[in-house]
């Protein structure tokens, strides 16, 4: 019965030391989790902090038409040249309305397009994020991310108490991107009335 006690101790002593080494395992991998997590974060925001961007010229027209109509490719917007690079050409030649980023040390990872708009229900002024294009060569490093945080800066900077977008319903890939970066899906749909059409 001695020789009992002594195995039942040891095997209590190897379980706890079973459990233990378990514990600490278990931790190990909680630490690395939320190291690889703080890894993420401040690689997301190293990333925010050196994407390069710039106002759109005159002279920047021709390419950025072209990165436009891979914009309204991708997305099945219909894509109107003249209307768009008329449209482009007054938000470049006036910004009171807003303005167009080029992105990328190179003016080619692709662009964004913020408008000044004023609503009632959203506190007054608000921003429109009306397109945002990453060109595919510079897809997959964070670039779409960081362009939504400064298109945040920026709208902070007009005073704008809210920055909104549409996104299409055949495009979830997008609503996850926007919706990891903060914004809500307000359920509701969007109606235009075509004016030249109905005069």
């Amino acid at each position: 019965m001695h020789g009992d006690g002594r195995g039942g101790t040891r095997h209590r002593a190897a379980v706890a030391r079973s459990r233990a080494d378990a514990a600490l395992r278990a931790a190990a991998r909680g630490r690395t989790h939320a190291a690889r997590r703080l890894v993420a974060i401040a690689g997301d925001a190293a990333v925010s902090a050196a994407l390069a961007a710039r106002p759109a010229t005159e002279a920047d027209l021709p390419a950025l038409l072209l990165m436009m109509r891979s914009f309204c490719t991708e997305d099945r917007i219909p894509f109107d040249a003249a209307r768009v690079e008329t449209a482009a050409a007054a938000l470049i030649d006036d910004d009171a309305h807003g303005t167009i980023l080029l992105l990328g040390d190179a003016a080619d990872a692709g662009y964004l397009v913020l408008t000044r708009n004023f609503s009632l229900e959203q506190g007054g002024v608000y921003v429109l994020l009306d397109e945002l294009f990453v060109a595919e060569h510079a897809r997959g490093h964070g670039i779409g991310a960081a362009a939504l945080a400064l298109a945040a800066r920026q709208a902070r900077d007009w005073g704008a108490a809210r920055l909104r977008l549409e996104v299409h319903h055949h495009n979830p890939r997008a609503k996850a991107l926007y919706t990891r970066a903060g914004f809500r899906d307000d359920h509701r749909d969007m109606l235009t009335l075509d004016l030249a059409s109905t005069a």
